[in-house]
């Protein structure tokens, strides 16, 4: 996630600057669990009229989930919508994280952690949600022979073809449409994983 605020703040310099607030075990509930729990709820209400048997099935389940108020909006992505983010980490030559004293800064530890552009091979960071400052820790290497500032960075597909199921997965699927298990009606669908 790192190289992926790094890649905004570096590529889109009047971005506003980006904060990550981790959440504290124990201290985790959001709006985010209310969606999930109604999502979960009409999984279960329609999984009682029958099986759903391709990714479709859950998409309408989603957008059906809310009841009450506007549906659920579903991004559906497909793997060419995938970037290769280890690439860009590999391309920003990020270094072992050092504070200004030096010491080591561990991900582990960090509560918040803010990126800008203003300041794009650094990491702002608190280690306690008490902390009034930022702390800074340089997570780009500059090149000897090049400004960090003018690197070129090429964010890649993740995939550059469909990844597809292993061969003895897709004979199983297969053979459950074959034997009817799977109604022959999602025969496509199978046959195109």
């Amino acid at each position: 996630m790192i190289s992926m605020y790094t890649y905004a703040v570096k590529t889109l310099p009047n971005l506003r600057p980006i904060t990550h607030k981790y959440l504290v075990k124990g201290h985790t509930q959001n709006e985010g669990d209310s969606a999930h729990s109604q999502i979960e709820r009409e999984v279960k209400r329609q999984l009682r009229s029958g099986p759903m048997y391709t990714p479709d099935a859950f998409i309408g389940a989603i957008k059906a989930a809310r009841k009450k108020s506007e549906p659920f909006h579903v991004n559906e992505m497909c793997f060419d919508d995938f970037f290769d983010w280890k690439s860009i980490c590999t391309q920003m030559n990020f270094a072992i994280m050092k504070d200004e004293d030096n010491n080591t800064v561990k991900l582990a530890g960090l509560k918040i952690i803010k990126v800008q552009s203003s300041d794009p091979d650094a990491i702002f960071f608190k280690e306690s949600y008490a902390d009034e400052l930022f702390k800074k820790a340089i997570v780009v290497k500059k090149n000897r022979n090049r400004n960090s500032q003018s690197i070129h960075l090429d964010l890649q597909k993740a995939y550059l073809q469909k990844p597809g199921l292993a061969e003895r997965k897709k004979a199983d699927l297969m053979d459950l449409v074959n034997k009817n298990l799977i109604p022959r009606y999602h025969k496509p669908f199978y046959e195109s994983l």
